[in-house]
């Protein structure tokens, strides 16, 4: 929720300056005009600011990649599993088939007959 009225107060203040340049007034509006570049236009940078700069966990990924901070093991059994996809698939049972060609394929279940 605090994201979406980030987002939108970000987006929304050039369009409102955007609604306002069309007062008469030729000092005004080019002074609106002018804001309403400016703040278009540098849109871009305060998402990257806002959202990546000062996002916590996007600064400690930077710092370990970099070599400024050492790694933070993670804790919990579920972390590595919930991060890891490759975990997932590896944690398999070896003895357990999940591919088939073919309906022919499939193991019956008891008291079934094909």
């Amino acid at each position: 929720m605090k994201a979406a009225v980030g987002v939108m107060v970000l987006l929304g203040t050039g369009w409102v300056l955007g609604v306002f340049m069309n007062i008469p007034a030729p000092g005004l509006q080019i002074t609106l005009q002018y804001l309403f570049i400016v703040i278009n236009a540098s849109q871009g940078m305060f998402v990257f600011v806002f959202y990546v700069v000062l996002n916590d966990a996007v600064k400690n990924f930077w710092m370990e990649k970099l070599g400024l901070k050492a790694a933070v093991p993670k804790s919990g059994a579920g972390a590595s599993s919930a991060t890891n996809v490759y975990a997932n698939a590896s944690a398999s049972k070896p003895d357990t088939e999940h591919t088939y060609s073919s309906a022919a394929e499939f193991p019956a279940k008891k008291g079934q007959q094909c």
